[in-house]
């Protein structure tokens, strides 16, 4: 959450790879191929407009490769991301707690094809205009902080394909400590997500949705005054996502992801909960 008069930039690198859920007991509960591999470079910005509201901003530059017998790649922007962040706590005040509301939406700027010959990849393209709802908690015991993210998107159509992505819902809780004193931070996490079934043509597709849980861990360094960089790794633990017990089809997850990145905050503005990062 930024003041007004304080803002941020950062940038990241994240690399997934996502496979199909295999129904099947002997491949462990998913297959080896097809595989895709994706990389995208994320550049993102917030900026207070009040003590309360912040604006929130996010473009993807993105490569994905999918091997296989339809093998493919393709290159270029994903989705914008645009947002409003509402603190719901005082920000003036020192506080062991902190809550903040979410309100934003992916516009379809991506690439047109995408969700035609990737439609199981919700990552970076939704091929139609996405809601994005939710919150964000915070507590600070002694000095461990633990944090919470509730969120959903919900898809307002389909793309010009017919294809039309299911409403996804989000639940995460992360746990941090400090490390060399404050320079060094490392953080436990984990999310479940819960996916309904996508529609082509208005139809149900039956091997869509379900449930995926994932087990995150990361360490947060500051490099210098309000600028830190980080490095996230995801790693899937389980997803039952209604795969076909005939065809073995699944809607693609993500198994592995890697993310780097640097944030840095800038402006006048600063508050006393500032002291406390």
């Amino acid at each position: 959450m930024r003041p007004v008069g304080e803002w941020s930039a950062g940038v990241a690198y994240a690399d997934q790879i996502l496979d199909v859920p295999y129904l099947g007991t002997d491949r462990g509960g998913f297959t080896d191929s097809p595989r895709t591999v994706e990389q995208a470079i994320i550049l993102s910005g917030e900026v207070g407009v009040s003590e309360r509201f912040s604006l929130t901003g996010a473009v993807p530059l993105r490569r994905a490769d999918l091997s296989g017998a339809d093998a493919f790649t393709t290159t270029g922007a994903g989705d914008l991301q645009i947002g409003v962040r509402q603190a719901l706590t005082n920000p003036e005040k020192i506080s062991g707690f902190s809550a903040v509301a979410i309100y934003g939406a992916w516009v379809p700027t991506g690439g047109q094809n995408d969700t035609e010959t990737l439609g199981e990849n919700v990552a970076f393209s939704r091929g139609a205009v996405t809601l994005n709802l939710g919150g964000e908690t915070a507590w600070k015991a002694g000095a461990f902080r633990i944090s919470g993210r509730i969120d959903g998107q919900f898809p307002l159509g389909a793309d010009r394909s017919g294809y039309r992505f299911a409403p996804t819902r989000n639940i995460a809780a992360t746990l941090s400590h400090p490390l060399a004193g404050e320079k060094l931070s490392w953080l436990l996490g984990a999310s479940v997500a819960y996916i309904g079934g996508d529609k082509m043509n208005g139809v149900p597709i039956a091997t869509r949705g379900g449930v995926i849980t994932r087990a995150t861990g990361g360490i947060l360094w500051s490099v210098a005054r309000r600028q830190n960089v980080g490095l996230l790794f995801s790693r899937l633990i389980g997803a039952d996502m209604n795969g076909d017990g005939t065809t073995r089809e699944g809607q693609l997850v993500a198994r592995n992801e890697f993310v780097v990145g640097w944030q840095g905050t800038f402006g006048t503005h600063r508050h006393p909960v500032d002291r406390d990062h």
